[in-house]
Parts: structure tokens; C-alpha cells; sequence
């Protein structure tokens, strides 16, 4: 093949890798010889926030608590005789009146059981009429042997003398002295029985009370078979039917009274010392209860006398204002109370509050606005001016007119600069 042929052959080979290694180098000719763009300062980022002004003063705290509805006037009605129900009137739930027939029971057992008390006490009655009779005898008797002693006495004296100018026989005197022995007898024996009189008496009489008692007992007892409320309330069980036979205690009716309802709340230890303070300046703690959707007042009564270990905090009980009928025992009540007024604080939104017990607050240095961090006393809830609930803090550290930031930021730090939206006062 000739020379020129091959060169020819071989050079359109190469061609492609020639040009591309070209452009290559002209590429990177030019990337080299480029110049620097002007360097950009980074910009600090900002954040966008709203704040409030800070307004300290005097604060009335409203602490949220939960507690159940009970009452102090809650008894079980239980039966004081043995006998069949006869008819029962109580129904679980309603609403009844002090002295309404709850539950009756057969009283024929019962009647039978009085007429024979009554027959007891008839008959002490009469043997205590026959002892007072035998009793006003035996005094009639003994005046009447102390007579006849002073008779046969005379008797004796008068044969004495006879006796002594031989106008009578020794004879005579004798049989006069025995008569008069005799009747000395006598007069001891009547005398005895006058004695005796008193003591035949108090047994008679005790007998007599002994069949009363009895008898008011079994007439006592014919009246319970009727059961009836001991107050204005509500029934919460009922523990018997027709036809049961019931003894003495044995469970029938259970109910509460409807106007002594109390709410039972712990009161956690950081705020058991407002309640204390208030105890001792004799200044009520009030509240309000929400039960099903329904609004109680509430008035501090009581501190509980006992707390399990296992709890913390005191159990406070607090008396439900008026008589709510429609209330149930053991419900569940979200309750508001109304603590005494806590000078030197703060009402903020609970959008401030980071966590529990810390605020951020608005400074300004030469370049820009930044936040820092101050922790707060949390002391509850308060009313807003614009009668919303807020946040209650103690913070000496803000003073009146400090922008406190009521922006939630997620990655909220002393110092971050943020930017005021808008400043709600």
C-alpha cells in the first residue's frame, strides 16, 4: 500500500480524539483564566415574632385541679327487724322526701309478738294493782294486832292487881300473859309484812316495767317495718325486692343527701401553702366544679385529716353550694378554685411559656433585637383583661414595659435575633 494512502487511512482515525482533546484544553484554559466572583457576607438569620408588654400587679390565681362528688350524708338504710318484704317503693336513682315510704315490711309476725307483750304487760300491771292492795292490808292488820296487844296488855295489869288482893286466881293471870304473848307475836309478824311491803313493791313494779319495755319495744318494731327516708335525697341502690326476708341488718335502701355534696380534690404541695395562708387570715376559697357539663360553686370546708403515703399533696374537701338533685355520687368534676391574690405577677399567653417555667423577653443591642431567657415561678392560671385565662408567673426579673415574646420557636435560644411583628399593647 503506499505511504500516502496509510497517512491518509491513519489520520482519519485519530481525527475525533484529536478534536476532542482540543476542546478540552480550551476548556480548561478557560476555567483557569476565569476571575473570582465577589464574595457575599453571610446574612444572620431572623425570626419573626409577637410580643406583649409586660404589666405586673396583683393577681387572683384560678388553679385547675380534678376531684370526685361525695357527701357526708350518704347512708345505707338497713332493716331493724326480721321479716318478709312486702312491697318496695325505692327505685334506684329518684329523687325523694325526708320521711317517704321507702320500703315495707310484713308486719303480721310482728303484731302477734306485740299482742303478747301487751298481754305481759296487762297482767304485771294487775299482780303490781293485787301487791299494792295486800300491802295497804297488811298496815290495816298490823294496827289492828298492835290493838289487840295493848288490849290483852290492860288485860294483864288489871289481873296483876287482882291477883295481888287475892280477887283473882294465878291461874287467871297466867293464861292472860300467854294471850298477850301471843299477840306480841302477832304484831311482829304484821310488822314484818309491813316491812316487807316495800321491797314486794319495787319487784312488782320492776316486772311491770320489764313487760312495758317489751311492749314499747314490739310496738317499736311494727313501726320499722315501715322504712322510710331519713332526709330530702337521692337513691343511689337498692338491695332488696318483694318477697325477700330480711334480718336485722341487712342492707335495704342506699341513698345521700342531695344538699350536702362535697368535691374531694388534691391540692398539689407547691400550692397547699396558699391555702393555709387563706385558713389563717379566715379568707374563703371558692371555686367553681364542672360535673357533666353542669356548673357547681364551691366553698373550702375542709383539709383532709389523712393523705395515703402513695400521694402527694393535701386533700382538701370543698362544699357544694345549694342542693343540686341531679348530681350523682363519684362522678368526676373539673374543678377551678380561686386562690388568694398573689401581688407582684403575671398574666401571659400560654404561647410564652416554654415548658413550664420559662419566658423569653425582647433586648436590643446596636444591631438588632435578640432574645433571652428568664426563668418564672409558675403559680397557676389567671383571668386576661380580656376575660380569657392565661398563664400566672412570678418573674422579679421583668419589669413593667419588658416585650415578652409570645411566639412558640422551635429553636428558640438566648440571643437569637428575631424581628416584632406586631406588638399586641
Amino acid at each position: 500500500m503506499p505511504l500516502r494512502s496509510l497517512l491518509r487511512k491513519g489520520w482519519g482515525v485519530a481525527a475525533p480524539v484529536v478534536v476532542l482533546l482540543a476542546a478540552v484544553l480550551v476548556l480548561a484554559a478557560l476555567v483557569w483564566t476565569r476571575p473570582d466572583p465577589p464574595a457575599e457576607e453571610p446574612t444572620e438569620p431572623s425570626w419573626v415574632v409577637a410580643t406583649e408588654r409586660a404589666e405586673p400587679g396583683v393577681h387572683q390565681p384560678l388553679l385547675r385541679l380534678f376531684g370526685y362528688i361525695e357527701s357526708p350524708s350518704d347512708v345505707t338504710v338497713k332493716s331493724a327487724v326480721e321479716a318478709d318484704v312486702a312491697e318496695v317503693r325505692a327505685r334506684d336513682g329518684r329523687v325523694v322526701e325526708a320521711g317517704e315510704l321507702l320500703v315495707r315490711l310484713d308486719d303480721g309476725e310482728l303484731r302477734d309478738t306485740l299482742r303478747q307483750r301487751q298481754a305481759d304487760l296487762d297482767e304485771q300491771e294487775a299482780a303490781l294493782r293485787q301487791e299494792r292492795r295486800a300491802v295497804a292490808a297488811d298496815r290495816e292488820d298490823l294496827e289492828a294486832e298492835k290493838a289487840l296487844l295493848a288490849i290483852d296488855e290492860r288485860r294483864v295489869a288489871r289481873l296483876e292487881e287482882l291477883v295481888a288482893d287475892n280477887a283473882a286466881s294465878p291461874s287467871e293471870l297466867d293464861d292472860a300473859e300467854e294471850a298477850r304473848e301471843r299477840q306480841r307475836q302477832a304484831v311482829i309478824r304484821a310488822q314484818q309484812a309491813v316491812d316487807d311491803a316495800e321491797e314486794r313493791l319495787a319487784v312488782a313494779e320492776a316486772r311491770r316495767d320489764s313487760a312495758e319495755a317489751a311492749r314499747d319495744k314490739a310496738r317499736r318494731d311494727v313501726r320499722r317495718t315501715e322504712v322510710r327516708a331519713p332526709f330530702d335525697g337521692r337513691v343511689r341502690a337498692v338491695a332488696v325486692g318483694r318477697g325477700d326476708r330480711v334480718s336485722p341488718g341487712s342492707e335495704l335502701v342506699g341513698l345521700y343527701d342531695t344538699g350536702e355534696l362535697e368535691v374531694r380534690v388534691q391540692i398539689p404541695t407547691t400550692r397547699i401553702g396558699a391555702l393555709y395562708r387563706a385558713r389563717a387570715a379566715d379568707t374563703g376559697v371558692y371555686g367553681e366544679a364542672l360535673v357533666d357539663g353542669r356548673g357547681l360553686a364551691l366553698e373550702l370546708d375542709r383539709l383532709a385529716g389523712h393523705t395515703p403515703r402513695e400521694r402527694g399533696g393535701v386533700e382538701a374537701i370543698f362544699a357544694v353550694e345549694e342542693r343540686h338533685d341531679e348530681v350523682a355520687l363519684d362522678r368526676f368534676a373539673e374543678v377551678m378554685l380561686e386562690l388568694p391574690p398573689e401581688p407582684g405577677t403575671l398574666v401571659v399567653p400560654y404561647e410564652a411559656l416554654y415548658g413550664t417555667e420559662r419566658l423569653y423577653v425582647i433586648e436590643e443591642d446596636e444591631e438588632a433585637k435578640r432574645l433571652r431567657g428568664i426563668e418564672v415561678q409558675r403559680l397557676g392560671e389567671a383571668r386576661r383583661p380580656d376575660g380569657g385565662r392565661g398563664a400566672l408567673v412570678r418573674a422579679p426579673e421583668i419589669d413593667a414595659g419588658t416585650q415578652i415574646v409570645t411566639t412558640q420557636i422551635p429553636q428558640a435560644t438566648d440571643g437569637l435575633r428575631v424581628r416584632v411583628e406586631a406588638e399586641s399593647r
